[in-house]
């Protein structure tokens, strides 16, 4: 909350170094009102109109963190007893932020194509998508809780698990077209500790409870046990004409692991995630990898572990990083939240399309559509963007990757590999960064298609021979790289040979590399 006044001044409060006059007081034009003179000296825009307070006003509705709300005042009615405006936003839903509702996630019960809001205050609740009228499930369990939906298919069912009465309590619930609304379809009690996470499956009714080393599998007349290395995972099967499938696992302490097209990639050994999802971010049919760690730091990474072009980003992330179609842009979006309880979603270049102001106590959700539009959905608020459409399955949507918590990707991917139009070496994206060199090491990245084999050599300015890289294991339709180590290379200008060769075919660039000792 905070103090805004009409004349922009920001005096109202405010010690004064003034000797006859203290605006601190409050002068008349720090009221909002229809034919206050002064506001209209820095909204000339309003002159002879109603007074506005907006996106893009002096001042405005953004927060002090800099963040959009997208709050606009207006119509505001001239100074009297009882005065009038109007109040609206255009990117968040009507009858939003709520902070009683808790909502959880979105998802279509009823089959009728129109997703069911399911949400946790005092009770489990669950709703409608057009007027939202919270109708009671089963009461909020005592302590903490996981959700995950099951048996995905025609009759779809949602599974509460929470620690009740020192036993661990598994409810399936249903939704009844006989009554309009949830029954329990069955349950189970174990001697158990709380899952890491709750993990549904597709046209069956089974629960899988996941632990550190060992799943629990539960039917509504069975149990077994499997055991498991469970971490912190993201896996891929990509549908198409060849089967595509990999995995990228995070131990805390040994960093990343990604096992991608025959070969295994190691790295980031000295950061810990805490968040890890895979989605295409630049449409090349090839998936990426979207991290962040327990700093706030988000990543954006190849199959091989090498970076996007504009990540990493220091932005104090919290939470959950998810990836969909929130713009009318062919990329998916990463969104996040700040420790500050702004929402950030972020393009695939890394940069910033929109900062929304938020709530810090509200935690970010999933990635839907809502009355027809791309929505995020956090615990309170509901932001709408552009008209959503047929979604091919290119997303991160929630924090397990879907409601059914597999952390599985497993949708299509419609873009272009690299080979597609760049040939065997893409030379506009090859080249060596930091360039000068100046802190004893240089990245030289390689963006390939179909090679299979990178080689290269270095020269000094006189044309002797430095060193040679060879990367064996290339990522085709991706990038590749290799970390030159300059501390004991004299200061210089050098060059670079890149070539890639694929079966008897070869493509070269030449890099110009300065390095400064």
């Amino acid at each position: 909350i905070d103090l805004e006044e009409a004349d922009g001044a920001q005096d109202m409060g405010y010690p004064s170094a003034f000797l006859f006059a203290d605006p601190s007081a409050g002068l008349w034009s720090d009221m909002w009102f229809d034919g206050n003179s002064q506001y209209t000296i820095a909204n000339p825009a309003f002159i002879n109109q109603s007074p506005s307070f907006g996106p893009d006003t002096y001042p405005s509705t953004r927060s002090n963190s800099g963040a959009d709300s997208y709050l606009e005042i207006n119509d505001i009615s001239k100074a009297g007893k009882v005065m009038t405006f109007t109040l609206a936003n255009s990117l968040l839903a009507d009858g939003f932020p709520d902070s009683s509702l808790q909502m959880e996630f979105l998802y279509d019960f009823d089959g009728d194509g129109v997703n069911e809001i399911i949400g946790m205050s005092d009770s489990l609740w669950w709703s409608n998508s057009g007027e939202i009228k919270p109708e009671g499930i089963t009461p909020r369990p005592a302590g903490d809780y996981r959700l995950a939906i099951t048996n995905s298919g025609p009759t779809p069912e949602l599974v509460l698990t929470s620690e009740r009465d020192s036993l661990l309590a598994v409810e399936v619930i249903s939704y009844s077209s006989a009554i309009s609304g949830f029954e329990s379809k069955w349950s189970a009690s174990l001697q158990r500790a709380l899952p890491t996470r709750v993990v549904g499956y597709a046209n069956t009714s089974k629960v899988g409870l996941h632990y550190d080393d060992h799943i629990v599998i539960i039917t509504p007349d069975s149990l077994w046990e499997e055991m498991t290395d469970e971490g912190l995972t993201a896996s891929w099967w990509i549908k198409g004409p060849q089967v595509n499938s990999g995995s990228v696992i995070h131990t805390p302490g040994e960093g990343l692991v990604s096992m991608a097209d025959g070969g295994t990639y190691t790295g980031f050994e000295e950061v810990s995630f805490v968040s890890l999802g895979v989605v295409d971010l630049d449409v090349d049919a090839e998936l990426e990898i979207i991290a962040t760690d327990k700093e706030g730091v988000i990543y954006a990474l190849n199959q091989n572990l090498t970076l996007l072009s504009g990540f990493p980003l220091d932005l104090e992330a919290t939470g959950s990083v998810l990836a969909g179609q929130i713009t009318g842009d062919d990329h998916p979006e990463i969104v996040t939240k700040t420790s500050q309880g702004d929402v950030l979603i972020i393009d695939w270049t890394g940069r910033i399309n929109f900062h929304l102001a938020g709530d810090a106590t509200s935690e970010l959700k999933m990635l839907t559509n809502y009355q027809g539009r791309n929505a995020v959905v956090t615990s309170s608020e509901m932001w709408l963007f552009d008209e959503a459409t047929e979604d091919e399955g290119n997303s991160w949507p929630s924090e397990h990757g879907g409601m059914l918590n597999g952390r599985i990707f497993s949708g299509s991917l419609s873009g272009s590999p690299v080979s597609a139009n760049s040939g065997i070496l893409d030379k506009k994206k090859t080249y060596c960064y930091p360039n000068p060199a100046e802190n004893g090491s240089a990245t030289l990245r390689v963006t390939v298609g179909e090679a299979d084999n990178i080689i290269i050599s270095i020269y000094d300015l006189a044309g002797f021979f430095v060193e040679r890289f060879e990367i064996a294991t290339v990522l085709p339709n991706e990038v590749n790289e290799v970390v030159w180590d300059v501390s004991q290379v004299e200061s210089g200008v050098y060059f670079a040979n890149v070539e890639a060769s694929s079966a008897g075919e070869s493509a070269s660039k030449i890099l110009k590399i300065a390095v400064i000792n």
